[in-house]
C-alpha cells in the first residue's frame, strides 16, 4: 500500500481569505481606542510642560543674573578673539612691494636723445643713466661713489689720475667693459664733428691706456670738476666703432643697444609731435641688484597742465616735473600723493654789475621780502628751503636780512631822491629804472611780482618783461640784456656755484650772468677748487662768500622743489634731497608698483 505523500512547508504565510463576507470597515482600528490614545498623549504632554517648564520658571528667574553674566562673558570672549585676530594680523602682516607691473611716468618736453654724450635735458640724462653707467655716480644723498671703477689714485700735483676698472659690471652682450670703451667715449665727446654739448668741458682731458683695465687721465681741471664730468655714461666701442661717426647720435633706433645699466631701450612710439612713449625693459645681464619693475614707459607731454590731467585720469601712474601751480592741485585727488624733493639748485635774482652800481645793488637786495617769496611758492603748506648765499652748503657768511629803511638810506646817500611821483631820480634828473627779465611759462611769475613791488615801494621804476624760454638764452642771457635776471642756478653735488661768479665766465659764452668781476673772489674760488681737504675747501669758499656778500652781485632766494606725483599704491620716489631731476632714478632698482600682504620678519 502506498504511503500518503505529505505537503511541503510554506515559507510565507498564506493570505487569509475571509469567507464570512465582511468588508473594509471591519478592518479599520476602533475609533474609541484612537480617541482614548490621543487623550492619554495630551495628558502626558500637559503634565511634562507643567512639571519641567511652568514649575521651573521661577528657578530660571532666580538664576537670571548668573545667566546674564555668563552671556556677557561669552560675548566679551568673542569680541576679544576678533580684536586679537585683527591686531595679530596687523602685527605679523604688512603690505610689501613685489616684482612685476609697469611704471608709467609722464614728463614735460620732448626727448631727443638717449645717448649719454648728447643728452642735455634732465629727462634725457635720467633715461641715459638707466642704460649706461659712468666711471663715477652719486648716491641718493649726493655723495660721490665709484661706479664701473674699482679704484683710483691721484698724483701729488692733482693733475694725473690712474683709474682701474672693476669686473662686476659687463655689457649686456656679456663682454667686459674695458679701457678702450672709456677712450672711445671721451674721444667721441671731443670730436668736433659730433658736436657733443660736453665737448668744451672735456677739452682739457687726455686719456692714456695702460692695459685693458687700467688707464691714466691727465688734466688741469680741479679734482671735483673732473670727477663730476666722469659720471657721464661710457659707450661700448665694440658696437659703435664701425657704424660711422654720424650714426653714433641715434644708433639705438637702428639696432638693439648694448648697455651696462639696469634697463635697455625697447623703442619709441609717437602719438603727436609733443606726445610720445619711450619703453624700456630690464637688462637680464645686469650684475647688480635686479629691478623689481620689468617694464618702464616714459610719456612726454607738451606742458605741465596736460601732464597733470594724465596723472589725475590714471593714464599714467607717476608725473615728474610738475609746475608749482599744477603740483598744488594734486592733494585734491584722494588716489594721488605729492612728493616735494629739494633740489641742489638756487633761485636767484642776478644783478648786472655793468649797469647797476654797488649802492644800487645793495639797496635792491635789502628791499626784497624773502619771507613773502617763500610763502608764495609754498605748496600744500611746505615752504622751500631759504638761501642766504649762492650755495646749498652751510657757511657762516650770508646776505643781510631785509631792511627797507637801510635800502632807502643807501639810495638817499647815493643821490637817488624820490620825485613827486615817488620814483627816484639823481641830480641829473635820470630815473632809477631797471629792466627785469623773467622766463615766461615758469613758476617764477609770482616771485617776480613780489620783487617788483618791493622795489617799486622804495621808489624804483621796474619794467618787468616775461620772455619766451626759447628766446631768453640767445636774446637776453648771452648779450646780458637786462638789469636784473630771475633764474635758477644749479649748484651740483658739491654745493658749488663758483662757475657763475668767476670773472673768466663774464663773457657771452660764459655762465657769469651778473658780469661779476672780483680778483679777491677769483683767488678764493681758485684756491677752493684745488683744495685737498674738505676743511681747506670750506675755508676758501668762506672767503669767496664774504667778498660776494660785500659786492652784492645778486640776491639769493630759495632752493626750488622738484614736484613729483604718483598713485598712492606704488612705492617709488620718496621725499628728501636730490642733486637735480636727472638723478631721480638713482634708487629705481628698489622701486615697486605692485604690492601684497606678507608676514613681517623679526
Amino acid at each position: 500500500m502506498k504511503k500518503k505523500q505529505t505537503e511541503p512547508k510554506q515559507t510565507v504565510a498564506p493570505v487569509a481569505v475571509d469567507d464570512s463576507g465582511g468588508g473594509l470597515k471591519d478592518k479599520l482600528p476602533d475609533t474609541k481606542n484612537v480617541k482614548a490614545s490621543y487623550r492619554r498623549l495630551e495628558r502626558v504632554s500637559v503634565t511634562h510642560i507643567y512639571k519641567f517648564v511652568i514649575m521651573r520658571w521661577k528657578r530660571l528667574t532666580r538664576v537670571r543674573e548668573h545667566l546674564a553674566g555668563w552671556l556677557v562673558i561669552v560675548l566679551l570672549l568673542l569680541v576679544s578673539v576678533v580684536v586679537q585676530g585683527v591686531l595679530t594680523e596687523n602685527t605679523v602682516m604688512s603690505t610689501a612691494g613685489v616684482s612685476g607691473g609697469v611704471y608709467s611716468e609722464g614728463v614735460v618736453g620732448e626727448v631727443h636723445n638717449l645717448n649719454p654724450i648728447f643728452a642735455e635735458s634732465d629727462t634725457e640724462k635720467a633715461l641715459s643713466r638707466l642704460m649706461y653707467r659712468g666711471l663715477f655716480t652719486y648716491d641718493p644723498y649726493g655723495s660721490l661713489q665709484l661706479d664701473i671703477l674699482e679704484r683710483y689714485t691721484i698724483s701729488a700735483d692733482s693733475k694725473s689720475y690712474e683709474f682701474t676698472l672693476g669686473n662686476i659690471l659687463r655689457w649686456s652682450d656679456g663682454r667686459e667693459i674695458v679701457t678702450d670703451d672709456v677712450i672711445f667715449t671721451i674721444d667721441s665727446i671731443k670730436n668736433s664733428a659730433l658736436a657733443s654739448p660736453y665737448r668744451k668741458s672735456f677739452s682739457k682731458i687726455t686719456v692714456e691706456k695702460i692695459d685693458n683695465k687700467k688707464f691714466t687721465v691727465r688734466t688741469s681741471l680741479p679734482t671735483n670738476t673732473l670727477f663730476d664730468l666722469l659720471i657721464i655714461g661710457i659707450l661700448p666701442k665694440h658696437q659703435l666703432a664701425d657704424i660711422g661717426t654720424l650714426n653714433i647720435r641715434g644708433f639705438y633706433d637702428q639696432q638693439p643697444a648694448v648697455v651696462s645699466g639696469p634697463y635697455q631701450y625697447v623703442g619709441q612710439t609717437a602719438a603727436s609731435e609733443t606726445n610720445s612713449t619711450i619703453t624700456f625693459s630690464v637688462n637680464d645681464n645686469y650684475r647688480r641688484a635686479k629691478p623689481h619693475i620689468p617694464l618702464i614707459k616714459i610719456h612726454t607731454f607738451a606742458d605741465s597742465s596736460h601732464l597733470k590731467q594724465a596723472i589725475a585720469s590714471g593714464d599714467i601712474n607717476a608725473a615728474a616735473g610738475l609746475s608749482r601751480d599744477d603740483a598744488a592741485e594734486i592733494p585734491k585727488y584722494s588716489s594721488l600723493k605729492l612728493i616735494q624733493e629739494t633740489l641742489r639748485d638756487g633761485v636767484m635774482a642776478l644783478f648786472n654789475t655793468h649797469s647797476l652800481d654797488l649802492s644800487q645793488r645793495r639797496a635792491l637786495r635789502l628791499a626784497v621780502d624773502r619771507e613773502a617769496v617763500l610763502d608764495m611758492v609754498a605748496v600744500d603748506g611746505v615752504r622751500p628751503q631759504a638761501l642766504d648765499a649762492p650755495t646749498f652748503g652751510e657757511f657762516d657768511t650770508g646776505q643781510p636780512n631785509r631792511s627797507v629803511e637801510e635800502a632807502e638810506r643807501i639810495l638817499d646817500a647815493a643821490g637817488w631822491n624820490k620825485s613827486q611821483d615817488g620814483v627816484r631820480v639823481n641830480s641829473a634828473g635820470k630815473k632809477f629804472e631797471i629792466s627785469f627779465v623773467v622766463a615766461s611759462g615758469t613758476s617764477y611769475a609770482g616771485v617776480a611780482e613780489i620783487l617788483s613791488k618791493n622795489w617799486r615801494d622804495i621808489g624804483i621804476a621796474v619794467n618787468l618783461n616775461y620772455v619766451d624760454v626759447k628766446q631768453l638764452q640767445a636774446s637776453y642771457m648771452v648779450p646780458r640784456s637786462y638789469d636784473v635776471l630771475l633764474t635758477q642756478l644749479k649748484f651740483g653735488a658739491y654745493d658749488d656755484s663758483s662757475a657763475y661768479w668767476h670773472s673768466s665766465g663774464a663773457n657771452p659764452v660764459g655762465t657769469n650772468y651778473s658780469n661779476y668781476s672780483s680778483s679777491m673772489a677769483d683767488l678764493a674760488i681758485n684756491a677752493a677748487q684745488v683744495a685737498k681737504t674738505e676743511e681747506e675747501r670750506n675755508a676758501r669758499y668762506e672767503e669767496f662768500l664774504q667778498q660776494w656778500v660785500s659786492d652784492a652781485p645778486a640776491v639769493a632766494l630759495y632752493s626750488p622743489m622738484f614736484y613729483y606725483a604718483a598713485n598712492k599704491g606704488i612705492n617709488t620716489l620718496a621725499g628728501g634731497l636730490i642733486i637735480d631731476a636727472s638723478w631721480r632714478f638713482s634708487e629705481l632698482t628698489n622701486w615697486t608698483v605692485l604690492s601684497q600682504s606678507v608676514f613681517r620678519t623679526i
